[in-house]
């Protein structure tokens, strides 16, 4: 059975797979500090819709609240930040109940900025500069 990649799949799940990866991607274990992290993954941000810097990292902070509280199993506490992110960043969008439910609409607008995060970071190790070299990522 072919399995569809449609927005049924933009989950808790999803969400946390994507996380972990940049999370290695970056090099997660060389900041003991969560909010130093916070401030080189808002570096890979790229979205028109972050105004500024802090926004940016606002949108780390809350992204790394909402997957620790899926790793832990905080239920509550993960409904409680789902809400938070969807007044930080989703304060004009229309929630079309008939097809999601609320918590559905805030994974799939979480789960795309971090598709789109996770492949400009790969993009970034993996593609040439104009003379052919490799790029790296440049972390301190």
């Amino acid at each position: 059975m072919e399995q569809s990649h449609g927005c049924s799949h933009y989950n808790a799940y999803h969400l946390f797979k994507n996380y972990s990866l940049i999370e290695m991607v970056i090099g997660k274990e060389d900041f003991t500090d969560p909010n130093k992290f916070d401030d080189i993954f808002a570096l890979f941000i790229e979205s028109d819709r972050f105004e500024n810097n802090e926004i940016k990292k606002l949108f780390a902070k809350i992204i790394r609240q909402i997957r620790n509280k899926i790793a832990h199993g905080d239920f509550l506490g993960l409904q409680k930040k789902l809400e938070e992110y969807a007044a930080h960043f989703m304060k004009n969008y229309y929630f079309d109940y008939f097809e999601y439910s609320r918590e559905n609409w805030i994974y799939l607008n979480i789960c795309c900025e971090l598709d789109r995060i996770l492949a400009d970071i790969l993009w970034c190790l993996t593609s040439e500069d104009s003379q052919g070299r490799n790029r790296r990522i440049t972390l301190i």
